[in-house]
This record gives structure tokens, sequence and C-alpha cells, in this order.
């Protein structure tokens, strides 16, 4: 069985260090949701010189080594106008890969877009089974993400 965990509202560090790691399969976040989970477990500090993107990836590399947490779960981060990067253990290594989001001419309103983006990954996930490949999902997920939310045209 594949468990998939998007944790919103954020839960306490006593209830996120308590939690059941090792059930699960994929873990979708933002960015902040990443900084909080990480925190829960290690609470060394994020260069603050590193791109969004770069940062996030070095959280989910530390949040994979953290004691107390399963580097079995693939990590999915959105990052706002910058896409979605990916850390995927499946290979024996975690490999990372990043796509950029679609390009718009005008923003209507974001509100959502993270939801929509987990929820087209999930169904997703669910039609092409445990095996299915990241680099598959992610592009079509921010491309409905972002139409979904009525921006005006893409680039």
């Amino acid at each position: 069985m594949t468990a998939v965990y998007n944790p919103s509202p954020m839960p306490t560090v006593d209830i996120l260090r308590a939690f059941p790691w090792d059930c699960l399969s994929v873990l979708i976040v933002n960015e902040g949701e990443l900084a909080s989970i990480l925190a829960a477990f290690d609470d060394t500090p994020v260069d603050k010189s590193l791109s969004v993107a770069d940062a996030a990836i070095a959280q989910m590399h530390s949040l994979h080594r953290a004691k107390g947490f399963s580097d079995k779960i693939t990590i999915v981060t959105t990052i706002g106008p910058d896409g979605v990067v990916i850390l995927d253990p499946k290979s024996g290594s975690p490999q990372i890969s990043s796509f950029p989001a679609a390009k718009v001419n005008k923003v209507v309103d974001t509100t959502g877009a993270g939801d929509t983006f987990a929820g087209y990954f999930v169904a997703m996930l669910m039609e092409k089974g445990e095996g299915a490949d990241m680099k598959e999902l992610a592009p079509t997920c921010l491309q409905v993400s972002t139409g979904a939310l009525g921006f005006r045209t893409f680039g």
C-alpha cells in the first residue's frame, strides 16, 4: 500500500516525532512545512544565502538522514513560483529531480495551488501505481495546479 501524507495544518513537534514515518511512502510539503518537520528532528540552520530550491534540497537530504525519520520516503516539496523538487530514494541513493513551475503572464490567484498539486499528484500516483516515475507525475501536476487557478496563459 502506498501511503501519502500532506501535513496541513502542521502538527506539533511531539506529534511529528511520534508519527509512524516508517509506514509512509510519500511526503508532500511546501518549503515552510519541510523546514518545520526538519526542525522537529534536526536543529541545524540552513544557509540563508541558498536559493529556495537549493535550501529545500539541502533540507530534504538532512531530513532523510535524521534519526527518527525514514530514508525510504519520497519527499515532494513545492517551492511556489520556482516549481517542485523531489527526493526519490527508490534507486538506492536519493535522487533529486527539479521541475520548474509553468510560466504565466498574469497571476490571478494562488490560493489552493499546493492543494491542487497534491490532489493531482495523489490521483496520478493511484493511477500509475507504486512504481510510478516521479519525473512523469510532477510536470503534469504543476501544469494542472497552475491552470486550475485561473492563470491566463502559459508561456
